[in-house]
């Protein structure tokens, strides 16, 4: 019971003592039999979360299958530890979990670590179900996220709120920047530090954005300026392979990345591994790229669009330095538009640095609205 009694201490007096119980582990997800009352439970807590979650709502799981799916191609990708929240008697025995009753989950929550990364901060995912809130199940949950960062010999957590998790995260009026007074809430009292703010952001799709937005002439002046722009889907392969992994290392290098971190270098190992788990989860990407005369990619846009759905995720978008001020962006956001018009969506959805304000005013020109506000924090271990 060491870890009821972890959480416990954490709690202030009054408040709920959850019981923890832990994932199945690794070798007992079985794809090929029906979810059964959990993780059809658990289904139901996700859709919650991503409906809470701003722009990130377009990863909304279809069924359960689907959300044991993604935990089961998790573990392939990940170090990870989940456990049930329930709301329950904490000095009673952990049982399995599939024996447990779904009527006491109140939430779940994960902490995990790139596997090849281990010096990476470890990212948390806290998430308590409205009617079970300020009862003290999140901070439990945190605390045993934090203990278990100690015990794997991790430097520590990081995590996200919205503007839907009771930060108060909202931009200031007419300046499009975003207030830091909502910032002193759940996070900050539990010793995690503000990194960097994000905004979301959506647009609801016209009937031809092709020629909302002039796409033809607009590829037409690239052109004569000795710039192509092609698609090309996942699985890449050759040269659109290997041009993808540079224009994605200068992306990582040149995007703004929370203080005291650095980007990761990204491989084609790494390209083909998420390249195949997105398609395990039946979601596909459509990349807009930008060639040199000598086939250099010099930008690089891209959707995510989940069967089933009619709204894609926008990745984010680059130029390179040296080809900056051409309107490319623009013009790979444009075709972005219009092949998720070509798909017959209705929505992208899409994150922008609160400090980048050429990007945002881009998107406002392209029609996107603020959607919520994500902030990124950190703790460390002392």
């Amino acid at each position: 019971m060491v870890l009821v009694s972890l959480a416990a201490r954490s709690l202030a007096k009054g408040a709920s003592v959850p019981l923890f119980v832990p994932y199945e582990a690794p070798e007992d997800v079985d794809v090929t039999q029906p979810p059964n009352a959990v993780w059809q439970r658990l289904w139901e807590l996700s859709v919650e979360n991503q409906r809470e979650n701003g722009g990130a709502g377009v990863n909304i799981p279809a069924t359960p299958e689907e959300t044991r799916a993604r935990w089961a191609q998790m573990l392939k990708t990940y170090t990870n530890e989940a456990y049930l929240i329930c709301d329950a008697d904490a000095s009673k025995p952990v049982p399995d979990f599939n024996s447990v009753d779904p009527a006491l989950i109140v939430g779940d929550c994960v902490v995990s670590i790139f596997t090849e990364q281990p010096e990476e901060l470890a990212m948390s995912d806290v998430f308590v179900t409205a009617s079970a809130r300020r009862r003290g199940f999140g901070s439990a949950a945190l605390e045993l996220l934090k203990e278990r960062v100690r015990a794997n010999g991790w430097k520590g957590l990081r995590a996200w709120t919205t503007s839907e998790h009771g930060t108060d995260l909202k931009p200031l009026s007419g300046s499009g920047s975003i207030g830091r007074g909502g910032f002193s809430g759940f996070p900050l009292a539990r010793g995690f530090k503000l990194e960097m703010v994000e905004q979301t952001a959506k647009v609801v799709i016209g009937e031809d954005p092709a020629a909302e937005f002039g796409l033809a002439e607009r590829l037409a002046k690239l052109e004569e300026g000795g710039v192509t722009v092609e698609t090309f889907s996942y699985p890449l392969e050759g040269r659109a392979e290997e041009q993808y992994v540079v224009a994605m290392n200068q992306f990582l290098r040149d995007m703004p990345r929370p203080e005291g971190s650095e980007a990761t270098p990204f491989d084609v190992d790494e390209l083909r591994h998420f390249a195949k788990n997105l398609q395990s989860i039946g979601m596909r990407t459509v990349i807009s790229a930008a060639l040199s005369g000598d086939g250099e990619w010099v930008g690089v846009s891209e959707i995510t669009v989940r069967d089933g759905q009619n709204r894609a995720h926008q990745k984010g978008t680059w130029v390179r330095e040296d080809f900056r001020g051409r309107s490319i962006a623009k013009a790979l956001k444009v075709k972005n538009l219009a092949q998720a018009r070509e798909f017959g969506l209705d929505e992208i959805h899409t994150e922008m640095a609160d400090e980048n304000a050429s990007v945002r005013g881009l998107n406002e020109s392209l029609g996107y609205q603020l959607d919520s506000v994500i902030a990124a924090w950190a703790w460390q271990v002392d």
